[in-house]
């Protein structure tokens, strides 16, 4: 008889090396993985099968439910399914109650095992016969379950029935032990036409018995391995599929997080990885062009072979963001070589596929192969190589964190990261201290710091709440969210304070240096008296030289003087090229001053540490070459001192060595002294935390740690779970606190998707822990009052993606007549309304409403370009219509009070070059101009006014949404405006398929929600040709001249 589970992985054969295209070798490191179709044998192998079948649960001889129709009431009406799941990898019995009424799901697994499931056929109860299945498993260890938390906390909306259920399923985990979970059918499984059940008991109970079931869960995955191959798992002794595995708001054990995290990292590594070496293995064409101080590089890629499928599909190739590399020529009479990071595409250097910024100091035969950005069409071009650069320390440390989930002193965060557990214990994060702490507990201190805490600001209830979860967090865990402006970075600083003035170790994290920077800058205007003391360790890449550091002041980025040869014409490229380069430096020299370097250096020279480090000079081979121990403190001065007065000789192997260790030594206790840290998730395995930080050294005891995480909802789990993991100090972690907005953009997952895939896990790259653990019912704080935004263009994104209960703070409720008199004249000359007839039509609330929260209707063409989407007509009605007035009103405050936010590139790229225009044309500056920005990149930003184009025109097809049929992302575009949101866009009309939604995505229902409040202007105009030939030329200046501006209404407000 044929074995129809070899049937099923045929496909094994024609697997391919995703770089080679051959067959796969013990040298392959990648293949695409086969993408079975839905319902298909393979399908119900790998993934939570279907259809389920639905069934009764007996427990003591009762059904739940009963056999025919629930006599329970209408919103307490269950109904119960049974399906397998992940048969090949880690076989379990899936069985979910839903009660569709309260939007309502629990589901409970149990491990299948070789002998641990029996059918029985044609069982009476009652009057009916039917057959039963019963799993029983060998204790709760092979028991998991989803969904308990948030039934407990609908337990009374339950009827009595529903709560009986929920009390015998909780059994089944309260105790150790056999426990058998029986289900009934309500027909034979010879009469199932329907259910894959029948298709896969053979596989379970059958002659196809898998090997999965005698294996321990993933065991082609566990133990892990970094260098894993695809032929090794070709040989695993369980057949592995080579296909998308399941993945889901739990995990059912420690081998399936450790898979699931530590596959999803590696592969998505790998792939980057081979992609880039792909990419550099050929010498692509460089032009070189000087824009005032700088050097940029547009390249023309030449053709190189992509990572592929096996059927032969490439995969799309795009440089990673940020991406340093060195550059190197060997082309005659032009050697160089140097460092380059990517920046995004300015509008003069159009048609090159990256634009690199040299980063180091300019190779002479570079400088002077440079083009002038204004000579356009001579393009000599340079054959360069490209030799990418990879942090290795980001993907050792993620599968580090991996790794330690076995570790013994991280077994009591466990029940919360796999989510099983009902019962964690209530934690108070004030009194409690770590295990290997001796002393005791000041309550009279924590009591007095507490209410100053409670004291601090005039909190809203639900703030307070916030603060108050310290002393009651389920599991040590607590949840803050809320959207922009209800104070969670304020909540955040004084809960950072609180912890640290109370005597415990306090770890700040974010997930983007932006973000660590800010939090340090705040924290230091909160507390300016040096009370909350904070220290910022960079990764160690970031760190300078001696002789780079001395003498210069520590907030000094890179210099941006203008050239005096720059044409003024080139301002807007020069200003967008220094931005970038800013931004690339501004990471880490935004806030250097409470860097450690500085900080070392800035105690060596005042001396406060003096004769509190006495250690001997060592030569490299461990020998002692001081006379003794001296003040190592001391001799980092005397190093400072000789480089600054330039007498430091850095050929000096000695003098260098007697530097090297003397800073390191002064670096290591800094850190062992300080109990305040900030820094990236990412950098949590750096070493200088890991061996000095909270270790008990220089006289500083550790208490305890406490780890605060802003913008959560943003970062990838397996870094958050990094300080709870580490082995530095993950002992001595008593809490977690995560911060962040979960109904805002997700971590990007940077893995290929679509009909090439390689990652095993799609989409846990971008499934953050605290969004995952809300789901499950953790207790989560919403901040539900805003302060940021008006009223009036709060409400939409409130009502439509945000918990009941939001509002917004009394000072949003004024109205552009009593707080920006001048920008409502200037709105409504944009719209062409007379005041005096908006008065008559609209009270002084829907009038406000009406100018703040506006869609301009435009007709255009959606263009589709480089992979990207544009409506230029969009742009021409904003530079026609609407910029002219604002630019009346803001003058060279325009830049930073109005943004454009965009969804694509092309769209930005395009904004980009009519701005340009702008400038050439009419000598504008870009004081005068609009920031634009993508949506993705504009989370956490906020303007006065936002100018949203999407590029949307119809909604006839998927595909004229995109990736904007997105909630999360049309929620940042909706609330970065403080006082005026507008968008530009098609009339989305809907074809009839389409229109019978019941939901239809955010922004088709935000227009028609325009359209019915009288909200909606249509702006007219022709509509370009595709290849949008001209269209520059159409932009027009209008003279406008406004008795009240900007200044004037600033003037008023007392600014």
């Amino acid at each position: 008889m044929a074995d129809p589970l070899r049937s099923s992985l045929l496909h094994h054969d024609s697997l391919t090396d995703a770089v080679t295209g051959e067959s796969v070798t013990p040298e392959t490191q990648l293949t695409a993985l086969h993408s079975p179709s839905p319902g298909s044998l393979l399908f119900n192998l790998t993934q939570t099968a279907g259809p389920s079948k639905p069934c009764s649960l007996v427990f003591n001889n009762e059904l739940f439910p009963s056999d025919g129709h629930s006599h329970e009431p209408a919103n307490s009406a269950f109904h119960a399914d049974v399906t397998f799941s992940d048969l090949l990898t880690i076989p379990h019995l899936r069985v979910e109650v839903k009660w569709p009424a309260l939007d309502l799901k629990v589901a409970v697994k149990i491990r299948i095992t070789e002998n641990n499931v029996r059918v029985a056929s044609n069982v009476t109860r009652g009057d009916l016969t039917a057959d039963e299945l019963a799993c029983t498993s060998s204790g709760s260890s092979r028991l998991s379950r989803e969904g308990f938390n948030n039934a407990i906390a609908k337990t009374n909306q339950l009827c009595v029935k529903s709560q009986r259920l929920l009390w015998h399923l909780r059994a089944l985990f309260d105790t150790d032990g056999p426990k058998a979970v029986r289900i009934r059918f309500f027909d034979t499984l010879a009469d199932d036409k329907s259910s894959c059940i029948p298709q896969l008991l053979p596989f379970i109970v059958g002659p196809h018995k898998l090997k999965s079931l005698a294996l321990p869960d993933h065991s082609q995955l566990v133990p892990l391995s970094v260098t894993r191959t695809p032929h090794e798992l070709l040989s695993s002794p369980a057949p592995f599929p080579f296909t998308t595995l399941s993945s889901g708001t739990t995990y059912i054990s420690i081998n399936d997080a450790q898979a699931q995290l530590f596959e999803s990292a590696r592969i998505a590594h790998v792939e980057q990885d081979l992609g880039l070496q792909q990419w550099s293995k050929v010498q692509h064409e460089a032009v070189p062009y000087q824009l005032g101080e700088f050097v940029i590089l547009a390249v023309n890629f030449k053709p190189f072979t992509p990572l592929r499928g096996s059927d032969g599909s490439s995969v799309a190739f795009r440089l990673p963001e940020r991406m340093t590399t060195k550059i190197w020529s060997q082309q005659a009479g032009i050697e160089f070589a140097c460092s380059a990071f990517l920046c995004p595409s300015i509008a003069m250097l159009e048609g090159y596929d990256a634009l690199f910024i040299v980063a180091s100091r300019v190779p002479f035969a570079l400088r002077t192969a440079c083009h002038d950005i204004s000579d356009l069409n001579l393009r000599t071009s340079i054959m360069v190589t490209f030799e990418p650069r990879i942090s290795q320390f980001s993907i050792s440390s993620q599968l580090a964190t991996a790794t330690a989930l076995r570790a013994p002193d991280v077994a009591r965060w466990l029940p919360i990261i796999l989510n099983q557990s009902p019962h964690l214990p209530y934690v108070d994060l004030a009194l409690k201290r770590a295990p290997d702490f001796k002393g005791s507990v000041d309550r009279r201190q924590v009591d007095r710091v507490y209410e100053m805490m409670l004291n601090w600001r005039k909190w809203n209830p639900e703030q307070l709440a916030a603060l108050r979860s310290v002393r009651s967090a389920v599991g040590g865990i607590i949840l803050i969210s809320g959207p922009a402006g209800t104070g969670k970075t304020l909540v955040q600083q004084i809960l950072c304070a609180f912890f640290y003035l109370i005597g415990l170790h306090v770890l700040v994290l974010a997930p983007a240096n932006s973000n660590v920077a800010d939090f340090v800058s705040k924290l230091h205007k909160n507390f300016p008296s040096g009370d909350v003391e904070a220290l910022r360790v960079f990764p160690r890449s970031a760190e300078t030289d001696l002789k780079d550091a001395v003498g210069k002041d520590a907030t000094t980025g890179p210099s941006t003087s203008l050239n005096p040869g720059l044409p003024p014409t080139h301002l807007f490229e020069f200003e967008l090229v220094r931005s970038e380069v800013n931004a690339a430096g501004e990471k880490y020299s935004k806030g250097r001053e409470s860097g450690l370097q500085h900080k070392v250096l800035k105690t060596a020279r005042n001396g406060s540490l003096d004769g509190t480090l006495l250690q001997p000079i060592m030569d490299a081979k461990g020998k002692a070459i001081s006379d003794g121990k001296v003040d190592m403190w001391k001799e980092l001065r005397r190093c400072i001192e000789m480089c600054e007065r330039g007498d430091f000789d850095w050929q000096d192997d000695k003098l260098v060595n007697i530097y090297e260790q003397s800073y390191s030594a002064c670096k290591c206790q800094f850190i062992a002294r300080s109990r305040l840290i900030v820094t990236t998730t990412g950098n949590v395995h750096n070493p200088d935390i890991q061996e000095n930080w909270a270790q008990d050294m220089h006289g500083v005891k550790c208490k305890g740690v406490v780890v605060i995480l802003d913008e959560a909802c943003k970062d990838n789990e397996i870094d958050t779970l990094g300080p709870l993991m580490c082995p530095g100090f993950r002992s001595k972690v008593t809490g977690m606190i995560m911060v962040g907005d979960d109904r805002q953009l997700e971590p990007t997952d940077t893995s290929a998707k679509g009909r090439v895939q390689f990652s095993l896990f799609p989409g846990r790259s971008s499934m953050p822990l605290a969004t995952r653990l809300k789901s499950e019912g953790h207790p989560c704080v919403e901040l539900l009052e805003q302060h940021r935004m008006s009223v009036r263009i709060a409400d939409w994104p409130f009502t439509n993606f945000y918990p009941p209960g939001m509002r917004s703070s009394p000072n949003t409720y004024r109205t552009l007549r009593e707080k920006l008199p001048g920008l409502r004249v200037c709105l409504a000359k944009t719209l062409g309304k007379d005041l005096g007839h908006l008065s008559q039509l609209y009270s002084a609330v829907d009038e406000d409403d009406f100018l703040r929260s506006h869609y301009v209707q435009v007709m255009g063409r959606r263009v589709k370009r480089n992979l990207s989407t544009v409506v230029r007509e969009h742009i021409l009605a904003f530079f026609n219509h609407i910029f002219w007035d604002l630019h009346a009103y803001f003058g060279t405050e325009l830049h930073d009070n109005v943004t454009v936010i965009v969804a694509y590139k092309e769209a930005r790229f395009c904004w980009q070059q009519a701005l340009k225009h702008l400038m050439r044309i009419h000598k504008l500056t870009t004081r005068e101009l609009p920031n634009v920005m993508t949506i993705d990149s504009s989370q956490g930003t906020e303007a006065t006014i936002t100018i949203v184009d999407c590029s949307v025109q119809q909604y006839r097809k998927d595909s004229d949404i995109g990736f904007i049929d997105d909630d999360r992302r049309i929620n940042v575009a909706m609330t970065r405006a403080q006082e005026v949101r507008w968008f530009l866009g098609g009339s989305c009309s809907a074809d009839e398929r389409y229109a019978r939604r019941t939901k239809l995505p955010a922004y088709v229902r935000y227009r028609n929600h325009t359209e019915t409040t009288n909200s909606l202007s249509n702006f007219g105009g022709e509509v370009l040709p595709a290849d949008g030939a001209g269209w520059l030329e159409k932009l027009e200046k209008r003279d406008v001249l406004l008795q009240k501006t900007f200044v004037d209404d600033m003037r008023r407000l007392g600014r």
